[in-house]
């Protein structure tokens, strides 16, 4: 799990480059969408370099813990977030599996958040929910089974 940061916005050089830098505000535009397409900022080498903000490996799932928690997406590429977003690098799981557990347990994640101004998901909170995991076989069972599911319900709308 990958917490992000911020640059100092007062410093041009830090921004406009090539770098994905996702915050809760760009996710609460694609929440209809599994995959994450763009943000509205990028990030230069010189800004991720110059604040906490890490790079995040491709086909990882950010999910935003403060205003509001619960944002989630799979993001396809080399990115990096703002502070106010968590991010899970799968390793040997479905990602698609992963995003929709994730998602099902986001009523508990809301519940264990905690803040006066907005409700904040911490890092040490986030990493200590448990979600039980199948093998592969059945995560990608699952996820074909949910993929066909919402499939059904688009086209009722």
């Amino acid at each position: 799990m990958t917490s992000g940061g911020t640059p100092k916005s007062t410093e041009p050089k830090f921004y406009d480059g090539d770098i994905i830098w996702i915050t809760p505000a760009d996710m609460g535009k694609q929440q209809k969408n599994l995959y994450f397409s763009d943000s509205n900022k990028h990030l230069s080498v010189l800004g991720l370099n110059s604040s906490s903000a890490q790079l995040i490996k491709e086909n990882s799932i950010v999910y935003s813990s403060r205003a509001p928690v619960g944002h989630i997406n799979i993001v396809n590429s080399l990115y990096t977030t703002n502070q106010g977003c968590k991010s899970v690098t799968p390793y040997q799981v479905n990602v698609e599996w992963l995003y929709h557990a994730i998602k099902n347990v986001t009523p508990y994640i809301i519940k264990k958040a905690s803040g006066t101004t907005f409700l904040e998901i911490s890092a040490t909170k986030f990493s200590e929910i448990y979600i039980s995991l199948p093998p592969k076989e059945e995560q990608c069972r699952i996820t074909q089974v949910v993929d066909l599911l919402n499939q059904k319900i688009s086209q009722l709308d």
